[in-house]
């Protein structure tokens, strides 16, 4: 019997699963980008809705988790991460500097009959519209 067929695909299995240990590895070294700290008490698919049900009302509950964590952190309204900025400063940067980022909004259907097909400023997308507004 022919044993060489099953050593090659065992050093192909074996080398495939070398690579990605390797690149898996490698990934905790390289990290590129950083974001900001995420505030914690984040329940696994209600986020942080738990906290803003307290006995404060919400802008006092996120003016405590910023004196916490600073003038930007991340909380969880659902499944979906939510940036708070709480720096006019910060705040005028971003929506100068980095618009393209930030002001972007999905195209769904219940914003174009709600925002009369992007009139409003709150559903329209970035655009030279946006920015004239």
């Amino acid at each position: 019997m022919d044993l060489s067929h099953l050593q090659e695909n065992d050093t192909l299995i074996i080398s495939t699963f070398a690579r990605i240990l390797v690149i898996y590895c490698l990934s905790f070294f390289y990290k590129t980008t950083s974001s900001p700290p995420e505030a914690s008490c984040a329940w696994p698919i209600i986020g942080h809705f738990k906290v803003f049900n307290g006995p404060d009302l919400p802008h006092v509950t996120l003016a405590s988790l910023a004196d916490r964590y600073g003038h930007m952190f991340m909380v969880r309204l659902g499944i979906r991460k939510v940036l708070v900025v709480s720096d006019w400063e910060i705040a005028k940067d971003l929506f100068t500097t980095h618009d393209v980022n930030v002001s972007d909004r999905p195209q769904y259907i219940a914003t174009k009959i709600l925002g009369f097909d992007g009139a409003s400023f709150s559903f329209t997308p970035y655009s030279p519209y946006w920015r004239g507004i």
